[in-house]
């Protein structure tokens, strides 16, 4: 019997976390098939109540089996959110599922190498996720937006063995001793690549270290309230540029004008993030004075095409 013989290892480790996916990160229409077994329930905190700031519902969760799940120090959702271009850059930290809300897989290994339980990860519900003495700043959906480690020296920010060369001996299992330890598949072809900042093709386990590594190290990526604010008026005041003063402007004083412009807003974009971690959206404005400038000028040719 393979599952009892892992299920008991898993137990005399104690310290082996578990996923749990939502096939859809999507609101409920009904009611559940099923309650979900205690040993997931276990996992979960509860629904907070008189705040509108909730994170995403999840649906149809696919769970691990009893004899191993009942074995596990942890159960956590391991759902991707893909930003509009199909990127992963943040990680939902909590998903309810009816009245409860569970938290990530990478949470729940955070806590358990903290030595922390469920009852420690506290939410401040639209800002932030407490874990311990960690503070995760969040967006109103508490989704973290992971820091991704570049490589250094042409070496990977998180070290990768060969599952078979750790089995057969190569690879000594005293490596692992006190490290936390993602098992996942790596090479090409095996399992679903994800789009990252580092790479289109990232496996969902380093992904999933870039994450475990934000949070515990409180590397990540925040976008402060008023940031709105400030991409709003940045956005507002390119349109007056171009409405007011460009059309006034001679063509070689408004190329190197409209050029200083774009470079200080891309500097300010990656500057913030690179020295703040904080990140506001400023490439809208960049786009908006490249069209606009461009059309003026494209405007400017064919008036004066005509005239000749």
């Amino acid at each position: 019997n393979t599952d009892r013989k892992l299920a008991d290892s898993i137990k005399r480790a104690g310290n082996v976390v578990l996923p749990l996916v939502f096939q859809q990160l999507a609101e409920p229409q009904g009611k559940p098939d099923q309650p979900l077994p205690d040993y997931v329930t276990a996992n979960a905190l509860d629904m907070p109540s008189g705040t509108d700031n909730l994170p995403p519902p999840g649906v149809f969760p696919l769970i691990p089996i009893d004899v191993i799940g009942s074995a596990v120090s942890g159960i956590g959702h391991l759902n991707a959110n893909n930003d509009v271009d199909g990127a992963v850059r943040s990680e939902p930290l909590l998903v309810r599922y009816y009245d409860k809300v569970y938290p990530a897989l990478s949470v729940l290994i955070a806590a358990r190498s903290l030595n922390l339980g469920v009852a420690d990860i506290k939410p401040t519900w639209g800002e932030a996720l407490h874990l311990g003495k960690l503070r995760v700043r969040t967006d109103a959906e508490l989704r973290m937006h992971t820091f991704f480690y570049a490589d250094r020296d042409g070496r990977l920010p998180f070290p990768v063995d060969s599952f078979f060369d750790v089995l057969s001996g190569k690879v000594p299992a005293a490596k692992f001793q006190d490290k936390i330890v993602l098992i996942g598949a790596t090479a090409a072809g095996l399992g679903t690549a994800q789009v990252t900042p580092l790479s289109p093709a990232t496996a969902p386990v380093l992904t999933l270290a870039h994450t475990v590594s934000s949070i515990l190290g409180e590397h990540f990526f925040v976008t402060p309230s008023w940031g709105i604010w400030v991409q709003i008026g940045v956005f507002l005041a390119v349109a007056l540029f171009i409405i007011i003063a460009l059309p006034r402007l001679r063509a070689g004083l408004a190329a190197w004008i409209s050029l200083g412009i774009g470079a200080a807003l891309i500097g300010a974009h990656f500057g913030l993030m690179v020295s703040q971690l904080t990140w506001i959206p400023l490439m809208a404005s960049v786009a908006l004075l490249a069209v606009g400038y461009g059309s003026l000028t494209t405007k400017r040719f064919l008036v004066t095409e005509r005239g000749k």
